[in-house]
Order: structure tokens, then C-alpha cells, then sequence
């Protein structure tokens, strides 16, 4: 159906984001504010966040995470925002996902691996992306907002001559850039010299990172602050409308 006129913007935050970070730079402890409210809920797939005041559920593999969806879908979807704490453990589930699925298969009857990956021709990265990716959408529907917390690494990208480190999510095959596309902001998480903690959501050859929403696109935000033994959390500058 052709349009007549033009669409107003509809969405100015984030409604699904990416923060990634290197272990123990404190996204669990930013995110967690946004719970404090009563209006967000965190996944903790780590068993991670038990140290830190937040509303949280843990889940220990992929069917308490559809029992927890049920859950939420019988109370009218009560949560404005999902937090997932972390996509490496998120794609363990659809690794496990993927591998009882092959293994009810007709073809994969006899299978007696025990790593989907290492099926032959590269078959099963198709099979854990199709899986992790199911998870994603099942996950998206539970909440207008989502953030999902990651891990990075640090890998050759380019010739040998022209190579480059970048900075990518620690997640498997084309899983990371097929995630990014489908997004709305990815931010790379880091500390300075300040005690401050920053949300960088510029790109360049070593960060694939960036942002839709405007007041994202090419910014490093300041998220946190360490004062004496307390860390003052603000996030307005991501959420500019009040979601906690």
C-alpha cells in the first residue's frame, strides 16, 4: 500500500541495544538501575548479578527462559524493558537449542557429536544462528524495550598487510554482524581515567559500533561515575524519556 504522506518519527531511544564490553567493566551494575524501578527485568544467564541490588530472574538453560516467557505473557507483558545478561551465555542456549533439535531430526538420528559447530560443510553454525536467532524474536516479543548485554574480543579483520584489530562481539560465525543490522544501537562500554564509565557508540576500523537514534550516532556517553564507594548511575543520555 503506497504511502500518501510523510511518517513522523516514531521511536527516538533505542528499543533494542547492544552494550559490550570486556569482563568486569560494570555492565551489569549500570544496567541494573533501570530495574530499580519495577518497570524493567533483568535475565541473569551468568548468575552474575546476585552482588548487585536489581529486579532480577536467573535462568539456567533454554526452558526456564520459555517458562519465564509464558510467565510473562499470562501477567499482559507487564515489563517496559528486558535486559540480557549475557548474549555468550544467550547463544549457549541456542547451542543446546540446535543440538536436540538436529538430534530429533531424521538426519541427525545417529549424530554422536556433540558440538553442533563441528557438524560438516560449515552446516551447523546454520543451525545454531537459526536457533539463537528464534530465541532473539521470542525474547524481542516480551518487552517494547530491549538491552543486551555482551562480551568483546579483539580480531584480525582485512589482508595480512592491511589487517586490523577490531573490536567484535564475542559471539560465533556471522552471528555478530547479522545481530547488528538488526538492532538499533550497538555501544562499546569502557572506564577512564576518571572513574567515569563510557558508552561509545562511534564506528571506526577498530569498533563496530553505532547508533540509529540521533542523539546516539557517533557520541561517547558518560553512564556512571565512581564517587568514593558508590557508583552514580545516569542513563538519561541514553533514554532521553523516563523508562525507570
Amino acid at each position: 500500500m503506497l504511502p500518501e504522506k510523510v511518517t513522523n518519527i516514531k521511536s527516538v531511544d533505542p528499543n533494542r541495544m547492544i552494550v559490550a564490553s570486556f569482563p568486569k567493566t560494570g555492565k551489569t551494575s549500570v544496567f541494573s538501575e533501570l530495574t530499580l524501578g519495577g518497570k524493567w527485568l533483568l535475565l541473569d544467564l551468568e548468575n552474575g548479578s546476585r552482588f548487585i541490588k536489581n529486579m532480577r530472574v536467573s535462568l539456567e538453560g533454554p526452558n526456564e527462559l520459555i517458562e519465564l516467557g509464558e510467565e510473562i505473557k499470562k501477567a499482559d507483558y507487564p515489563y517496559e524493558g528486558l535486559i540480557i545478561d549475557s548474549l555468550t551465555v544467550l547463544e549457549r542456549f541456542a547451542k543446546k537449542v540446535a543440538t536436540d533439535n538436529y538430534r530429533n531430526s531424521l538426519i541427525g538420528s545417529t549424530w554422536a557429536g556433540d558440538d553442533i559447530v563441528d557438524l560438516p560443510k560449515g552446516a551447523g553454525y546454520g543451525l545454531l544462528r537459526k536457533a539463537f536467532f528464534e530465541i532473539i524474536d521470542f525474547v524481542q516479543a516480551l518487552s517494547p524495550k530491549t538491552v543486551y548485554l555482551g562480551h568483546l574480543k579483539s580480531s584480525a579483520i582485512g589482508s595480512d598487510e592491511d589487517s586490523v584489530n577490531a573490536l567484535q562481539l564475542d559471539l560465533l560465525g556471522k552471528t555478530p554482524r547479522i545481530l547488528a543490522s538488526e538492532v538499533d544501537a550497538i555501544g562499546f562500554m569502557r572506564r577512564n581515567d576518571d572513574n567515569e564509565t563510557i558508552i561509545d557508540f562511534s564506528t571506526s576500523d577498530e569498533q563496530y559500533a553505532g547508533a540509529r537514534p540521533e542523539h546516539l550516532q557517533g557520541k561517547a556517553i558518560k553512564v556512571a561515575k565512581k564517587v568514593e564507594d558508590n557508583l552514580v548511575v545516569d542513563l538519561s543520555g541514553i533514554y532521553t524519556e523516563k523508562c525507570h
